[in-house]
């Protein structure tokens, strides 16, 4: 008999009911919405140029939902794109804005 089985054993019962916690939880929050996306923020920061410190800001103004598992936080990859728009758009018409002042 090895002498870590007990050991194993005990391990397997502390950590079987947590990881299965946490696979149902990523399962929920997949299916809750099959048209949302979820994208950690390190991958937001990546794929959009927008600093941690701007995604945390729109989380506190409302622009963007936080959605928690775990360790991990994880924005709605939507959010973050009509986010974008709406400031292209302003921008856009800003820079009109100024052209007509200008006549």
């Amino acid at each position: 008999m090895d002498n870590l089985t007990p050991v194993r054993s005990f391990l397997k019962e502390l950590i079987t009911p947590i990881v299965k916690d946490a696979v149902k939880t990523a399962l929920t929050v997949q299916s809750s919405s099959a048209t949302k996306h979820y994208i950690p923020i390190a991958e937001a920061v990546k794929l959009y140029g927008m600093s941690v410190s701007t995604i945390y800001n729109r989380f506190d103004d409302g622009t963007l939902t936080k959605i928690k598992n775990g360790g991990l936080t994880f924005v709605i990859q939507e959010e973050i794109e009509a986010s974008m728009q709406a400031e292209r758009l302003s921008a856009v018409d800003e820079s009109a804005r100024g052209r007509k002042g200008r006549k």
